[in-house]
């Protein structure tokens, strides 16, 4: 499954790129709409993927709009390794009072780290409560990339990825290795991340591989 991440546009343009591709990652953190507008795009059709990184907003903030996604029916709720207690605690409360399941990711944007550490990190997000595991990391070389893709031998339900040019081939790789989905951009909008590739160009890649 391919998710095509938003994090700019209106919210007719992202309920277009649901009902086109099926499936969107929705990033409050880059967006700057009202919360009525996330809700009506997530009741649109599709699966949805409702993520709102840290920075922007407080926590509590984060909390309200998490809790209106889950509530409007998202898939999946992502958050964040590391985040405190309290509002990992709060989350997963969300989650268990909806149908979304619980996503814990980690990203490191400045490098892919040892082996050893990466496969320490995959069971921490398991172990916090992770439904789905996220792990995206910095990818400079096919040494890094191989890394990544290793983690797909360990078992549970998993989105291993590899952000910059060198981390391309995982996001594509990751179709054929057992990922839960993976990520595009739209081709009307900018991607969330370094190296995504637009989602027609994907589905085609994928389509050529199969």
């Amino acid at each position: 499954m391919i998710c095509v991440s938003i994090g700019s546009g209106s919210p007719a343009e992202a309920k277009t790129v649901s009902q086109n591709s099926g499936f969107i990652e929705l990033r409050a953190d880059l967006l700057d709409w009202k919360t009525e507008e996330y809700r009506k795009v997530i009741l649109s059709g599709g699966k949805t993927v409702f993520t709102c990184r840290p920075g922007k907003l407080s926590n509590d903030e984060r909390l309200i709009l998490f809790e209106m996604a889950a509530s409007a029916g998202a898939d999946y709720i992502d958050v964040e390794i590391d985040s405190e207690e309290n509002f990992m605690n709060e989350i997963k409360e969300i989650t268990r009072h909806s149908n979304a399941e619980l996503i814990v990711s980690y990203h490191n944007f400045e490098l892919t780290p040892s082996s050893d550490t990466l496969e320490s990190l995959l069971t921490d997000c398991f172990v916090a409560g992770a439904d789905v595991a996220k792990i995206a990391c910095r990818v400079y070389s096919p040494s890094d990339a191989a890394r990544l893709l290793s983690l797909y031998t360990i078992s549970g339900r998993k989105v291993i990825i590899g952000m910059g040019k060198a981390g391309r081939i995982t996001r594509i790789a990751a179709s054929f290795l057992g990922a839960e989905f993976t990520f595009a951009s739209s081709a009307t909008g900018e991607g969330t991340a370094e190296g995504q590739l637009i989602y027609d160009e994907m589905k085609e890649i994928i389509k050529k591989i199969q």
